[in-house]
């Protein structure tokens, strides 16, 4: 009897899965789901066998989640602070906070993005800036996007990320810089000692970060429209050509078309040499018995003459 495998360790099981190389991704997952299938686990080997092999973007965010754990970590526990900062700085308090947590994200976000550079050219990948820029989203959605924490919580990705909206980015930057943060986190000096202190405004650091970001969303909606652009473009090529060869195939048709019919012309014309021939052939050959006929009968006469005569 196969020995009944545990369900309780099947989720480590996947999370290995999706650990390994990309290329025993495929061969593992489904002797894994036979394994269970055998264990007479039919419904756990079919939840594996639909198992999705990751993109090479989300791959290399589960390398970094195995190989800088703590950095991982740093990134989602700065964006769970943004997050819950943003409220508070709304109205006009907590926007330090929340400007050293965005700070902290972006930082981190770059530093894995250029180690996950790293990892896949030590695999063997050459990575395009359409996966680079890939995988820098899956980290912005880490952080960023609340709907990413059960990733988060597991640690390894099966797909990509949807990233974090428009709104919530812009939310987090005005956040950031509410109109009056400044003036909200300042201590008022004494009237008769000296003036009240002008509103701080962010530090250099924050307006780079803040920049940065500004920066990379416009980038990233830039590479998002050609991206529409460029998926557009490929539909219609897809059906110029779809149309090019419905043409193709009725010009065949018709030139197929127009060759049977001449072919049932020299038929039909053969057939009617053929009936006209044969009905000759027919009326000579009606001809040739009543010859026969009539020259048989002569010879009968001439027969019964000869005896007679005889």
């Amino acid at each position: 009897m196969a020995k009944k495998i545990d369900l309780g360790s099947l989720d480590s099981d996947i999370a290995r899965l999706y650990g390994l190389p990309l290329d025993e991704f495929t061969p593992a997952r489904n002797a894994l789901a036979a394994e269970l299938k055998k264990a007479g686990q039919a419904k756990a080997a079919g939840e594996v066998k639909a198992l999705a092999k990751p993109s090479l973007s989300a791959w290399t965010v589960n390398l970094l989640f195995s190989s800088e754990p703590r950095k991982m970590d740093a990134l989602v526990a700065a964006g769970r602070r943004a997050r819950g900062a943003q409220t508070k700085a709304v109205s006009g308090s907590g926007g330090k906070d929340l400007r050293e947590a965005i700070v902290t994200v972006r930082a981190l976000q770059e530093e894995l993005r250029h180690r996950a550079v790293g990892l896949l050219k030590e695999s063997g990948h050459n990575p395009g800036d359409a996966v680079v820029d890939r995988l820098a989203t899956d980290l912005e959605a880490l952080a960023f996007n609340p709907e990413a924490e059960p990733a988060a919580a597991r640690r390894w990705l099966d797909g990509d990320l949807e990233p974090p909206g428009f709104e919530v980015l812009a939310g987090l930057q005005l956040a950031a810089h509410p109109a009056r943060a400044a003036t909200a986190e300042a201590r008022p000096a004494p009237a008769e000692e000296k003036p009240a202190p002008r509103p701080r405004g962010p530090s250099r650091k924050e307006t780079e970060a803040q920049r940065h970001w500004q920066d990379a969303a416009g980038a990233r909606q830039e590479r998002e429209e050609a991206k529409r652009r460029e998926e557009r473009e490929r539909e219609r090529k897809r059906l110029r050509d779809r149309i090019a060869r419905a043409e193709d195939d009725l010009a065949k048709a018709k030139a197929e078309a127009d060759a049977r019919r001449k072919e049932a012309d020299r038929a039909e014309k053969e057939v009617a040499e053929a009936e006209r021939i044969m009905k000759a052939a027919r009326e000579t050959a009606r001809a040739a018995d009543e010859t026969a006929g009539k020259a048989s009968a002569a010879l009968r006469q001439a027969r019964r003459a000869l005896e007679e005569a005889g």
